[in-house]
């Protein structure tokens, strides 16, 4: 009996390994998001805690570090607004990353089924290759009474 040989095997080792990539780098892609939005609540924390700050001092009537102050939270709404573009670029690339991915699966599922029925077609001309044999062998025995 052959062996299954499927013509287009190489073809699926590559296609395979294409979308191992892929995975890895929507992984690397979807840290780093996770990393942006990690910074972002950070500075939200520490923009709210300075505003608690400033109100207190205000109601304290401390005036001598509300400059100071300010220059800080101008600063941190820079960063914010930094990162929140970073935050938005970075989600687009996911969605890209997420995409392309899904198109490799597509293509690697595609050659998966030609490989089905390729393997499905030899077994097939197997089955009727053993059939005809076994008729052949019955054909040749002496019939005894």
């Amino acid at each position: 009996m052959k062996k299954f040989f499927f013509r287009l095997e190489t073809l699926l080792k590559v296609r395979k390994a294409r979308e191992g990539r892929m995975q890895r780098e929507l992984g690397y892609t979807q840290q780093k998001w996770a990393q942006l939005k990690e910074k972002q609540e950070t500075i939200d924390r520490q923009i709210t805690a300075l505003m608690e700050e400033i109100r207190k001092k205000r109601e304290q009537n401390e005036h001598g570090f509300l400059e100071t102050y300010s220059q800080l939270l101008d600063h941190l709404n820079t960063s914010f607004v930094q990162v929140e573009e970073a935050l938005e670029m970075q989600s687009r690339q996911v969605e890209e990353k997420q995409e392309q991915l899904k198109r490799m699966i597509q293509e690697r599922k595609v050659i998966e089924k030609i490989k089905e029925k390729h393997y499905a077609g030899w077994r097939a001309s197997v089955e009727q290759s053993e059939g005809n044999l076994l008729d052949e062998n019955t054909l040749k025995q002496p019939h005894s009474k």
